[in-house]
């Protein structure tokens, strides 16, 4: 992970058992934020967590609760859906992250994996399409593109 990125927190709705939270901490990142609906997944991920020994390298926090309600970190942010929910509850995903875009501007990367209700994102505000694949898109805010610029020009 580029020293830029290891300050960013990451946030996956949908998490499950945590295996994309695994794999991120992995990475680097020291900052993890997982959010389902079901508190037995949950439970699953968190004792997946302490047997994997992770709590040494970084932070998770599971949260139990609607992920378009989730306040999210101020500080620069990825976030991971993985098809995670329809567009009615995707709409919603997205005006509370609009709304934290707006009221505290930083770099947010935001990877869309099978990508079904992309249009919502597409429609966004306060992040653009910064690749498009056949199975996912990733965006960024403004403040992202102008990371992600600085440190392609240095690789």
């Amino acid at each position: 992970l580029p020293p830029a990125f290891v300050r960013f927190s990451f946030l996956q709705t949908g998490c499950g058992k945590g295996l994309v939270l695994f794999l991120a901490a992995a990475a680097g990142f020291q900052h993890l934020i997982g959010v389902d609906l079901s508190q037995e997944l949950l439970s699953i991920a968190s004792a997946n967590w302490k047997l994997l020994g992770f709590g040494e390298k970084a932070t998770l926090e599971l949260l139990c609760q609607d992920a378009a309600s989730v306040k999210l970190p101020d500080s620069p942010l990825v976030v991971y859906l993985f098809n995670p929910f329809g567009p009615g509850v995707m709409k919603r995903f997205m005006d509370n992250l609009e709304g934290s875009l707006k009221d505290n501007p930083r770099p947010v990367f935001a990877c869309y994996y099978l990508p079904v209700h992309h249009g919502v994102i597409d429609r966004s505000e306060t992040l653009d399409l910064m690749r498009k694949e056949v199975d996912y898109r990733i965006y960024a805010s403004p403040e992202a593109m102008a990371l992600s610029r600085g440190h392609a020009a240095h690789a």
